[in-house]
């Protein structure tokens, strides 16, 4: 088994490294081939590598199974024919959700939420729909131990620029006094006038600095606030959201507040490891319950605890081999 990679983004990229490079990194380590083909660092849709180069290293480097990360232009499909007619593998790796002809073209296609991945299939009819969690590596993070015991809460929030408005405007609605909201972000941008108190990321012309971006929340935030507004355009965009950034704020230990989407309803349990609230005031019921620096670090340690131990690329890599070995 040789599995080669292409994919929009690069190692730094968010969905990019724990979609592509965490894995391609476990199968090396673990004893397999893995080659990353092209990493497309315009973002596009497209490959920007030579088609018939790829065509070529495919056929020499004796490669088995492709998976096409999130790129599904024309180009893209006819290099995925070319695989099927020299009969290797083809696996389109989806984002959160996206309609493309892909789904009908490749051996298997992988979601990163149930929700997708019953949506493919069912509506679509795709036979080898899957659903796989993103990969971390969760037992490289170190884990928050020094909890603030003083009235002033920070919470915390990092995300996609388009989520950074309503996320603002929602805390500062609920109108808690003693809290306050810090925000990391790929704003500022050509796109929007609106402000992150750090920035990095694709739009920012800066890497995605994860370490910088641990240290951050381990040293500044109380609380990790992720709310979403649901009615904002179709609900399947919100549905079909990845798990990824619970996992990651929980497997630091620090407590997750976050409206309730299927995903993260599989990994929260309300009030146990974190909180779903459905209601502004269920909102600020859980807001103030975590004031209590008792209650964060408890909550904090149990999510860590369960993440680290089911999130981490180690785990995740299995069922990957099983989809290239099928």
């Amino acid at each position: 088994m040789h599995v080669g990679w292409i994919t929009i983004g690069n190692d730094t990229f968010g969905s990019t490294r724990i979609g592509v490079t965490n894995i391609h990194k476990g199968l090396v380590k673990n004893g397999y081939k893995s080659t990353v083909l092209s990493y497309n660092k315009n973002f596009s849709i497209d490959i920007e590598a030579d088609i018939e180069d790829l065509k070529k290293r495919i056929v020499s480097e004796n490669i088995t199974v492709v998976v096409f990360h999130k790129v599904f232009s024309p180009r893209t499909i006819e290099l995925v024919r070319f695989c099927k007619r020299i009969k290797v593998k083809t696996i389109f790796a989806n984002g959160d959700w996206n309609e493309n002809p892909m789904h009908d073209e490749v051996d298997h296609v992988i979601s990163g939420s149930p929700y997708t991945r019953d949506v493919i299939s069912e509506k679509y009819g795709v036979k080898n729909s899957h659903y796989i969690d993103d990969a971390l590596e969760t037992s490289n993070y170190p884990m928050k131990e020094n909890v603030n015991s003083s009235n002033d809460i920070s919470l915390g929030w990092f995300g996609n620029f388009t989520k950074l408005e309503y996320t603002q405007k929602f805390i500062a609605s609920l109108n808690l006094s003693n809290y306050n909201l810090k925000t990391v972000s790929n704003a500022p941008c050509a796109y929007t006038d609106i402000k992150a108190d750090y920035t990095m990321g694709a739009a920012t012309g800066k890497n995605w600095d994860t370490n910088f971006l641990i240290r951050f929340l381990l040293n500044n935030v109380d609380i990790i606030v992720i709310p979403l507004d649901l009615e904002e355009g179709e609900l399947i965009q919100h549905y079909a959201k990845t798990a990824n950034r619970i996992t990651f704020a929980m497997s630091l230990g620090i407590p997750v507040v976050a409206t309730p989407i299927p995903t993260y309803e599989m990994i929260i349990e309300h009030g146990v490891n974190g909180f779903l609230p459905r209601t502004p005031q269920e909102w600020k019921d859980s807001l103030l319950h975590l004031r209590n620096s008792f209650q964060r670090s408890s909550i904090g340690k149990k999510s860590s605890f369960d993440i680290r131990r089911n999130y981490h690329v180690d785990s995740i890599i299995e069922d990957w081999i099983k989809i290239f070995k099928a």
